[in-house]
């Protein structure tokens, strides 16, 4: 039913669709962007960040009937000066194609970010938008992939741990 309602969804990038700019000044500014980050951040930012994607399972997989009973999961997301956009993005595809009763938490793990989007901003989104299913864990210095990946961990109350960074 999710994915029957997701095809019908219109707007910018929905469906994955490419989305070209047409201002000079905003193409200008998303190069400038593209060079410093390796992100089309302008582009990106005008994309929804609940927007749907196709169904890239493979048709066999699509009809697999999986037992009703499986352990929850805690994932976590660990980021560093990510655009806030991009892992937004990350955060809704996640709630949205998790199964609910599978999904116990979303935890996003800030690895000390420059990026002040990264912080009351981010936290401000995810306080009115997901009803307590996401938490953030900000770090008071850089810690490095594996030990915020154990910062999460530590937090986490799910039977299966999932990381994405």
């Amino acid at each position: 039913k999710f994915i029957d309602k997701e095809k019908k969804r219109v707007g910018l990038g929905e469906h994955g669709k490419a989305f070209n700019l047409s201002n000079p000044h905003e193409i200008e500014e998303n190069e400038k962007l593209l060079k410093e980050t390796g992100l089309a951040v302008i582009v990106s930012n005008k994309i929804s960040v609940n927007r749907s994607i196709p169904d890239q399972r493979n048709v066999e997989c699509q009809s697999v009937q999986y037992p009703a009973l499986l352990p929850n999961v805690s994932v976590i997301i660990i980021f560093y000066n990510e655009a806030k956009s991009v892992l937004l993005r990350t955060v809704h595809a996640v709630i949205n194609r998790t199964p609910k009763e599978l999904l116990h938490e979303l935890i996003l793990v800030n690895d000390k970010s420059s990026n002040e989007e990264l912080y009351d901003p981010l936290q401000s989104y995810v306080k009115e938008n997901f009803n307590g299913l996401v938490k953030i864990k900000n770090l008071k210095e850089r810690k490095g992939l594996i030990v915020t990946r154990l910062e999460g961990a530590a937090i986490a109350t799910g039977e299966i741990l999932v990381f994405f960074e």
